[in-house]
């Protein structure tokens, strides 16, 4: 039994010496379905007519998340935080099209806020393609 304190005493202590992580949910959102995106990603099929930057603004906007000044695309709330990163144009038929990557971190907690989880489902009714 002493052992299982001393394994439970070790994690607490590195825990609290290292911080922790927090949740990040990553979703990946392209308007071509050939596009390759990580493996076990979440990845939103969207319509291509879409500006992504003014939708997740719009989004932010209407559920009062805080537009970071120092750094563009960021937006954040209390422990939530997200940002919007154009991957880039991939070229070459059949996989042209925009990938983008949008981070939802939730910072120190470790597990996913209901914040996070409105955001995402915001997204996937304003963009996914239907």
């Amino acid at each position: 039994m002493k052992r299982f304190f001393t394994g439970a005493s070790l994690l607490l202590l590195t825990v609290i010496l290292f911080g922790c992580e927090g949740h990040v949910k990553t979703l990946y959102l392209k308007d071509n379905k050939e596009i390759k995106t990580p493996w076990l990603s979440t990845t939103i099929l969207i319509k291509s007519n879409k500006n992504v930057y003014t939708e997740i603004e719009t989004i932010a906007e209407k559920l009062s998340l805080n537009k970071n000044p120092k750094q563009k695309n960021v937006y954040y709330l209390d422990n939530f935080f997200m940002y919007v990163n154009k991957k880039g144009i991939q070229k070459g038929a059949p996989n042209s099209g925009v990938l983008w990557e949008i981070g939802l971190k939730d910072w120190p907690d470790t597990s996913r806020s209901e914040l996070s989880k409105k955001v995402e489902k915001a997204i996937r009714e304003k963009l996914e393609k239907k």
